[in-house]
C-alpha cells in the first residue's frame, strides 16, 4: 500500500511540474507579441552612449539605447552549438540582428537583441 501511494504522489508531482511548465511557456509565448520587432543590420555602434543602429532591409535606420536590462545573444548555428549571451561592444558593422523593442521617437529601447552572426562572402 505505502509503494502505491508513493507512486501516486511521484505521478501527482510530475503532472504539477509539467503543468507549470506548459503555462510558463504559454506566458512566454504571449508576451512575445506585446513588443514591436525589427531586423536589420548593425549601421553602428556607440560603446559610450550605450546606443547601437541599424539599417533594415528597405533601407530605415533605427536607432536603440540599450540598458543593463537588455537582453542580447549571440545565435547558435547547428546541432552543436548554442546561443551565448552577448554585450553592446560584440556588436560588429553587418551583423544581422533582430530587436524587440520599446518606446517611440527617435532612439528606442533594445528590450531583446539576437545577433547572427555576418554572412561569409
Amino acid at each position: 500500500m505505502k509503494f502505491f501511494k508513493t507512486h501516486v504522489v511521484l505521478a501527482l508531482l510530475f503532472c504539477l511540474i509539467g503543468f507549470a511548465s506548459f503555462a510558463n511557456a504559454k506566458d512566454r509565448k504571449d508576451d512575445d507579441h506585446k513588443w514591436p520587432k525589427v531586423s536589420g543590420e548593425v549601421a553602428t555602434v556607440n560603446i559610450q552612449a550605450r546606443t547601437f543602429q541599424i539599417q533594415d532591409p528597405n533601407g530605415l535606420t533605427m536607432t536603440f539605447k540599450v540598458t543593463p536590462e537588455t537582453e542580447m545573444e549571440v545565435e547558435g548555428k547547428g546541432l552543436l552549438f548554442w546561443d551565448s549571451e552577448a554585450q553592446l561592444a560584440d556588436l560588429r558593422k553587418g551583423q544581422w540582428l533582430k530587436v524587440k523593442y520599446y518606446g517611440s521617437g527617435e532612439t528606442k529601447v533594445a528590450k531583446d537583441v539576437n545577433i547572427y552572426p555576418v554572412p561569409e562572402r
